[in-house]
């Protein structure tokens, strides 16, 4: 996929109108779905907030993930147990009031807002494959049913930070 720029100057130059800004929200939705980076002028900066680009993203195709593998700790309670098996999502992350939600298929504006009310947040989903999302949610169903589990160092420590505690004298 081509930078907006060029995808502008190449819709100039066949003598058709203009670019309207629904043309452009379009084009930047794709262009955050798509493995090509920005550049230049075209930074995630310059398109907007956060919030801005969760609502544009959800107007054109959803980004992906390759896999899930593992969900932060401090993501984990976000949503409870019962709305992530039923409605197959997660949270995997949040930043400036935006969170960032895993979703094994597109939803509709009633489960953004759904989600939105939930978590407090503006949702800005990414797709993954529902297999994947399937085995994270059984893990944390895991982590909560044998909660020493859940706060074991391991989940949360570097193997060299582990390690490093562990050889540690204890003094009370």
């Amino acid at each position: 996929m081509h930078s907006l720029s060029a995808w502008h100057s190449q819709y100039s130059r066949s003598g058709q109108e203009e670019v309207t800004q629904q043309g452009q929200e379009h084009n930047i939705a794709g262009q955050l779905a798509s493995d090509t980076p920005l550049r230049g002028k075209e930074s995630v900066a310059s398109m907007g907030t956060l919030k801005e680009m969760a609502y544009l993203v959800r107007q054109g195709p959803l980004p992906r993930l390759p896999s899930l593998r593992y969900v932060p700790l401090r993501y984990r309670g976000w949503l409870p147990m019962p709305v992530a098996r039923r409605y197959q999502c997660l949270v995997i992350g949040v930043a400036q009031g935006v969170a960032t939600v895993a979703l094994a298929r597109p939803g509709n504006a009633a489960f953004y807002t759904l989600l939105e009310e939930i978590t407090a947040c503006t949702v800005f989903p990414v797709l993954v494959s529902p297999s994947s999302l399937r085995l994270a949610i059984r893990r944390l169903e895991r982590d909560q049913r044998h909660s020493s589990l859940a706060l074991h160092p391991a989940y949360f420590l570097h193997p060299r930070q582990f390690s490093t505690l562990s050889r540690l004298p204890l003094r009370f």
